[in-house]
């Protein structure tokens, strides 16, 4: 399994979730980006999928990390 992840990460608690902003424009703008990795390596025959890591930091530096497993499909060919 090939695994793409985007990293998202707020500041501040008041932001949007960090992984509602990889939104459709990101996800195509990934897609190339795998697509690209996916023709160079030659890997056309490895399942891949898109998994989003969000990261929270509050004021004191705490800090939230959630993982998203196959966030995120795209159809047709990457």
């Amino acid at each position: 399994m090939l695994v793409f992840i985007e990293v998202k990460t707020n500041k501040s608690v008041g932001e949007i979730p960090p992984e509602i902003r990889v939104n459709k424009i990101k996800q195509r703008q990934l897609g190339k980006i795998a697509g690209a990795y996916i023709h160079k390596t030659r890997a056309y025959d490895i399942d891949c999928r898109f998994d989003i890591i969000s990261v929270l930091l509050d004021c004191e530096g705490e800090e939230g990390i959630e993982h998203f497993q196959d966030a995120f499909w795209l159809p047709g060919n990457i």
